[in-house]
C-alpha cells in the first residue's frame, strides 16, 4: 500500500529522513511500479534511495 509507505518509512527510520532506503523488486514487477515507489520515498523526504540488484551468482544457485 503506497499510501502507508511514507508513514512506515518515517517510523522505521525514527524520523530521520537522512536514512538510506534500499529498494529491491522482483523481476516480475513493472518498471513503472518501481518508479512509483521511488517517487513516494522521495515525496516523503527520503532522498538517499538506492536500487538493490541481485548478484548473478546468487541467482544461479
Amino acid at each position: 500500500n503506497l499510501a502507508a509507505l511514507g508513514p512506515q518509512l518515517l517510523e522505521r527510520a525514527g524520523g530521520n529522513r537522512e536514512t538510506r532506503v534500499y529498494i529491491r523488486a522482483d523481476k516480475g514487477v513493472r518498471y513503472k511500479e518501481v518508479m512509483r515507489v521511488i517517487d513516494v520515498v522521495q515525496q516523503n523526504g527520503f532522498y538517499k534511495a538506492a536500487l538493490v540488484a541481485e548478484d548473478a551468482a546468487v541467482r544461479e544457485e
